[in-house]
């Protein structure tokens, strides 16, 4: 990119390898085929980023909680949850279907992943009564 006398998007090109970083470390996970699952992962981020550095009043005074209602924050926080919430279990549910062809697993018993949903048991039995 540098040597064609383009400008180079460094923040870009860093969420890119970050995303692609911890979805292959941590959901053993390669999205770089996908686009769509990769760009929603990595709006998933943004968004949770923001809301992890958003000033919420009802932090410092509790008694002012009704602020982060009116300003809209809470909502943004309650729906950026509910989007990570369905993010994950959308890779839990295809990491407990072994039939599924979006099923990445490599057998390990020490990914992250299979460690999640397995837990320390090794079952996955009960998976969904924990999760749900």
């Amino acid at each position: 990119m540098a040597s064609s006398g383009q400008v180079a998007n460094l923040s870009k090109m860093m969420l890119f390898f970050t995303s692609t970083l911890i979805c292959r470390i941590a959901f053993a996970k390669k999205y770089d085929e996908e686009e769509s699952k990769r760009l929603r992962f990595d709006k998933l981020m943004i968004e949770n980023q923001a809301m992890e550095g958003g000033f919420f009043v009802s932090d410092y005074l509790p008694l002012f909680c009704w602020v982060g209602k009116l300003s809209g924050m809470m909502s943004r926080l309650d729906k950026s949850f509910k989007e990570l919430d369905e993010f994950y279990q959308e890779l839990i549910d295809e990491h407990l279907d072994l039939n599924s062809p979006k099923s990445n697993r490599t057998g390990q018993d020490n990914e992250p992943m299979n460690r999640l949903v397995t837990g320390s048991t090794g079952r996955t039995d009960r998976v969904t009564d924990r999760i749900g």
